[in-house]
């Protein structure tokens, strides 16, 4: 039971770590929590490779909400973009396509996204893959 135990509460904390980001990303926060060394990084990894589908959600959520937030004058631009295209090689559905269909509207982020290395090639196998649902390839062709 030790070992149960033991993982039961590191999956718990994990769940809760990603839920308390969720709540703290906001457009007042969203600057500082981007730009904490590591941090987008971090959530795209756990959205992808977490062992709990739950952790995966909470993370994929706390990643979207923030980059909701993050505009493409904040420093912290560039490294969302590399973890949305890390957090997109995830199997779930994660709203990846989503936030890039919404980003892409915003005709000030449209230059940066479409010279950022990997978001083409991350849409073009979104639209592509057999694996993602409907939706996800739908936004990624809008």
């Amino acid at each position: 039971c030790r070992a149960d135990c033991k993982q039961d509460s590191n999956e718990k904390a994990r769940r809760r770590a990603a839920g308390a980001l969720t709540n703290l990303a906001c457009k007042e926060t969203a600057e500082q929590i981007g730009s904490h060394k590591g941090l987008l990084e971090t959530l795209a990894i756990v959205s992808t490779k977490d062992e709990s589908d739950e952790v995966q959600t909470r993370a994929s959520l706390a990643l979207t909400k923030l980059a909701a937030c993050i505009t493409c004058d904040m420093d912290c631009h560039e490294t969302l973009l590399d973890a949305l295209v890390v957090a997109s090689l995830s199997l779930s559905a994660n709203g990846v396509s989503t936030v890039l269909r919404v980003k892409a509207r915003e005709p000030e982020n449209r230059q940066s996204m479409a010279q950022h290395s990997g978001i083409l090639e991350t849409l073009a196998d979104i639209c592509s893959s057999e694996a993602c649902n409907v939706k996800d390839r739908e936004n990624a062709m809008r």
